[in-house]
C-alpha cells in the first residue's frame, strides 16, 4: 500500500472510532447511570494525563541511566537516581 492509502485508512479508522465513541454514550449512560459514567470519565482523563507525565519521566530516567552507566564509579548514583524516581 502507498503512503497516501495508509494515511487515508488511518484517518478513516480514527474518525470511525470517534464517531462510535459518541454514538454509544447514550447506551452507556442508560446502562450505568449518569453519575457512574461521570466517574468513569474522570478516571479515564486522569489516567490519560498520568500516562503523558509517565512518558516524560521514563525517558528522562533511561537517558540518565545510560549516561551514568559509562563509569563503574557511578553505581551508587544510579541506585539513588532509580530510588528517587521509583515512587513517582
Amino acid at each position: 500500500m502507498s503512503l497516501r492509502q495508509n494515511l487515508i485508512a488511518n484517518y478513516l479508522g480514527q474518525g470511525w472510532t470517534a464517531l462510535m465513541s459518541l454514538a454509544f454514550v447514550p447506551f452507556y449512560i442508560k446502562l450505568m447511570g449518569v453519575e457512574s459514567y461521570g466517574i468513569v470519565g474522570v478516571f479515564t482523563s486522569l489516567i490519560g494525563v498520568l500516562a503523558i507525565l509517565e512518558l516524560g519521566l521514563s525517558q528522562a530516567m533511561n537517558r540518565e541511566m545510560a549516561r551514568l552507566s559509562v563509569d563503574q564509579e557511578n553505581a551508587q548514583l544510579m541506585a539513588n537516581t532509580a530510588r528517587t524516581l521509583e515512587p513517582v
